[in-house]
């Protein structure tokens, strides 16, 4: 699917299932057809590192990751158009990073490091403003269940998820040991866990 040689990560579908947006060559944001029939398409590119972390269900906006040298990683919002210019979702000084959007499109979850740990923290969608902290031991990589029902995160090699109803954490569950750290995850639809 993508062509380049250098490095190539991050890909998230498109709602329809139809596309695939990537970071491409470690700065810039690409697009190309699922099927690999349509050539890349390159969305922009940045002068600092990148990533793709997730696709709206609309498929208005793409969240991405960006490095900035002052502070640190931050969270920005892309339309997944040529040419149209990102803008900033959540920066400061400590790193936030792996945002997703809530099912409904009103919430993002992401990890941030502020509390000298990486904790999973949940705030309004497109525009923060409410933000709720989900964790306090720690965990990152947050990815919403298909109903929007549970919020599941990672722990070295533990999975959690968390009930959250409105602004209040409800319940907070450790699903399994995978036995080994994990590197990455997504969760299907039916509620099966893929573990890297």
């Amino acid at each position: 699917l993508s062509l380049s040689t250098d490095v190539d990560e991050s890909g998230v579908w498109s709602p329809d299932g139809l596309r695939i947006a990537w970071a491409a060559q470690r700065n810039k944001v690409m697009i190309r057809g699922a099927g690999a029939v349509l050539p890349e398409q390159t969305i922009t590119t940045f002068e600092t590192p990148v990533q793709v972390w997730d696709w709206s269900r609309d498929g208005r906006t793409l969240v991405i990751g960006r490095r900035d040298a002052k502070t640190g990683d931050d969270l920005w919002l892309q339309p997944p158009l040529e040419g149209e210019p990102a803008r900033p979702y959540v920066s400061g000084a400590f790193n936030q990073t792996y945002g997703v959007i809530s099912p409904d499109g009103r919430a993002l979850a992401y990890a941030s490091d502020e509390s000298g740990q990486f904790d999973v923290y949940v705030d309004t969608f497109p525009t923060p403003g409410a933000r709720i902290r989900v964790t306090t031991a720690g965990g990152t990589e947050p990815r919403w269940s298909h109903d929007g029902r549970e919020l599941y995160f990672r722990r070295g090699s533990e999975m959690h998820a968390a009930v959250i109803s409105g602004s209040e954490v409800r319940s907070l569950t450790r699903l399994f040991d995978a036995g080994a750290p994990i590197r990455a995850y997504d969760v299907s639809r039916d509620g099966r866990f893929v573990i890297n």
